[in-house]
């Protein structure tokens, strides 16, 4: 009951900065609190930014209404782009702003807030990041963060409307999490994982993590996991869980709970509400917590 409660704080929460930033896609931005069409600038193919930057260690971008986009860079340079292939805003003035300070670069809006845009499609905020680059820190507020075959050792993905993306990264920490939106990842390999979503669904297909952390309100979660293992801990309130193990899965350690829709380790046991099984050295060990949904463990 604690935990029901916990999340339906958190969903309720999430939920008043959700009305601030309305639903953003990968490829549209759609806002409209507070729209007044006397003071709007119409946007069509127009670039906002366009510019090269040497010595990043460390990428911060903060409140961007755009969509985001990690990739790869062949320079020893961070380029970024951002591109308005359609856009409305409220904000005559309004434009994308960077700043470096040594090894820091940081891409920013201004104004900083109380921007309101409409209509758009085909715009996006892309940076193509160099191996230099240890550090990625995006801050969205509307439309989703992808991020793909970028090395680092922390990558921070937070946005309010949008899902998050994540293939073929190797970075030692990642923190991603949205309020209305899914997580995902594909080929991902790291230390430490951190997944958080209120309105989705979390789903990780081959990934190495020694550490796994991923918690949902209403979504299920659905993780396939390579040998590299350690530790993992799944929640969700409204939706099923599903995790995939390498190798024997007698071996592992396992806290299992449901309150409706059973517990299942195949070939080790199950029970309605709760299993629990202490596991053996080198095991993983599994925590899985759902109110509504199951919780089912397979190898693969």
């Amino acid at each position: 009951m604690e935990f029901a409660m916990k999340k339906m704080f958190f969903a309720a929460f999430a939920a008043v900065f959700a009305l601030l930033a309305t639903g953003c896609g990968w490829n549209v931005v759609s806002c409209s609190i507070g729209w007044s069409e006397g003071n709007t600038v119409q946007w069509k193919d127009t670039t906002l930014l366009d510019g090269q930057y040497a010595g990043v260690r460390t990428i911060r971008v903060a409140q961007s209404i755009f969509p985001v986009r990690v990739l790869p860079s062949t320079s020893d340079s961070v380029s970024v782009v951002c591109y308005a292939g359609q856009m409305k805003v409220n904000v005559p003035d309004y434009k994308i702003g960077v700043r470096q300070d040594g090894g820091v670069l940081e891409i920013y809006q201004i104004p900083k807030d109380r921007v309101v845009c409409r209509q758009a499609s085909g715009c996006y905020l892309e940076l193509r990041v160099p191996v230099s680059v240890r550090e990625a820190d995006i801050q969205g507020v509307s439309g989703g963060i992808y991020a793909e075959g970028v090395s680092l050792d922390r990558l921070k993905a937070q946005t309010v409307s949008g899902g998050v993306k994540v293939s073929g990264v190797n970075a030692e920490q990642m923190n991603l999490s949205t309020v209305s939106g899914g997580v995902e990842l594909s080929q991902v390999r790291g230390k430490w994982l951190t997944c958080k979503t209120v309105s989705g669904g979390i789903r990780a297909e081959a990934l190495s993590a020694d550490q796994m952390e991923g918690e949902t309100v209403s979504g299920g979660v659905k993780v396939y996991l390579e040998d590299s293992a350690q530790e993992v801990s799944l929640e969700s309130v409204s939706g099923g869980i599903d995790v995939y193990l390498k190798g024997d899965l007698g071996r592992n350690g396992y806290d299992l709970k449901a309150t409706s829709g059973g517990v299942r380790v195949a070939g080790v046991g199950e029970s309605r509400r709760h299993f629990e099984s202490e596991g053996q050295s080198g095991g993983v060990r599994l925590k899985a917590k759902t109110v509504s949904g199951g919780v089912d463990v397979r190898s693969w």
